[in-house]
Order: structure tokens, then sequence, then C-alpha cells
């Protein structure tokens, strides 16, 4: 959340670059630049008045891997439109972990087979990225057929209807989690939500429809969509590079002047 914010603020971070240099006399140097977003090797060269910058090959990168959260798969106008705020701040926040904890508590005691705050991660390639999503389901139980059923559990008002956009956030997290866990078992898994009423603790469940294979195509649908958000903050930091390099040869060419 902070390195958003430091980004939301500060723009994106500067691309990194490392460069090997041989001093000469003074006004003399060769410098073999390489960047970390992969733009082409920069043989840079001043001997006295004469300067010149001469492009080679591709910097040389590791693999293209990118970390994702389950979060990141949300649409983003739905997090806007419910907000923290919105929820209730830290007040229901720390409300809802107590009543998850109840709940948790009570289903190790009746159900031997149930897991708790479980963590997953699912490695994939999608247009040569290697994807890790990561995250962490509420709790995940086995049926009496061997089903596994992942549980997405959620406190809300009682006798409150949640909203659409609430509803979707919720529902959605519950699939991504089946998805994933379903992925690592190389077998079906269920979702459901599980709603406790804010007072009485009663519960509510709600088993959802799955169409894995829908929520595949969105699941790479928002993948291409932050793919492209990050080509384009990788333009913007290059034309600022840019400028700011010409900026600088301007400057000593007026100071040599």
């Amino acid at each position: 959340l902070l390195a958003r914010a430091r980004a939301a603020l500060l723009g994106p971070p500067p691309v990194p670059r490392a460069a090997l240099v041989l001093n000469g006399s003074a006004g003399r140097y060769v410098a073999l630049v390489l960047s970390g977003e992969g733009a082409p090797m920069a043989l840079e060269w001043a001997f006295g008045e004469r300067r010149g910058t001469m492009l080679g090959l591709p910097s040389p990168q590791e693999a293209t891997r990118l970390e994702l959260a389950v979060a990141d798969l949300l649409e983003p106008q739905l997090l806007r439109s419910i907000g923290f705020a919105n929820r209730g701040g830290f007040e229901r926040l720390w409300l809802g972990q107590a009543i998850h904890g109840r709940y948790q508590e009570r289903a190790l005691a009746d159900d031997p087979t149930y897991r708790r705050e479980v963590a997953l991660r699912h490695v994939f390639p999608h247009r040569g990225w290697e994807v890790s999503l990561h995250g962490r389901a509420d709790g995940v139980r086995k049926e009496a057929d061997g089903a596994l059923v992942i549980e997405e559990i959620k406190s809300v008002r009682r006798e409150g209807q949640l909203s659409a956009a609430t509803r979707a956030i919720y529902e959605r997290q519950a699939r991504l989690y089946a998805w994933m866990l379903g992925q690592v078992e190389g077998r079906p898994v269920a979702a459901e939500l599980v709603l406790i009423a804010i007072g009485s603790d009663a519960v509510e469940r709600e088993r959802l429809d799955a169409d894995f294979a829908g929520l595949e195509i969105d699941i790479r649908r928002r993948l291409n969509a932050l793919f492209a958000e990050h080509r384009r903050e990788r333009r913007a930091a290059s034309d600022r590079q840019r400028a700011g390099e010409k900026q600088h040869e301007q400057l000593l060419n007026a100071h040599e002047a």
C-alpha cells in the first residue's frame, strides 16, 4: 500500500542504469551503459570537444516475471466504488477480524478437514511472462465425497443487503481462490461465500457457480491491461530519461562554450 501511495505521489521510479567507465585525462572518457529495462546498450565517449553515443544490442535481462496478488486481478473501478471508508474503516475491519476468528475456531473444532488462512500460489505463463499469483483463502474444507470447497468469509450487517459492487468483489475473490487451488490440485474446487451477520453470528452459505474457463479469460484480459499500463509507464520513464539527457548535454555544451 505504501509503495502504491509513493508511486501515485512521485510517479514511477527512474529507469535503473549501470555503467562501466574508463576515465582518461580531463574531458576524456569511455562508458558502456546498461539499462535495467532492456533498452539498447550504449557506448558513450568523449575526447575533448568530440563526443558521441553508439547504440548496440538490447541490454541483457533475466526472465520476465510478474508477482501479483489476487487483489490485483479485481476490477479497479469496483474497488474504488466500495473503498475502505465506505466499508466502515478500522472499527469495521477489527470487528470483521474478530467475527472471522470465532467462525474459524468453531470450524476447526467441528471439522477435522478444515484449514484456515490457506496460502495459495499459482505460477503460469502469459505472453512470454511468468506470472506468479498469490493469495490467502479464508478457509478450505473437504466434503464427504472428497471435493474441496473454498470459503470466502465476510461479516455483514444483520438483515443488510450487499451492494452489487461489494457482492461482485466478494464473489470474484472466492472464484479466483477456487481457480488457483484447482490449478494446484489438478481438479475442480467449489467456491462458497460464508456471510456472517454482525451481532447474531448467524451464518448464511452461498455456493457460487464456477465458470473457470470464462474466469481464466477474464484473468488474462486483466493481465493484458496491466501489461499495457506497464508499457505506458516504461515509455513515460524513457521519455523523461531522454529529456533529462538532452538537458544535461545542453548544459555541458553551454558550459564548454
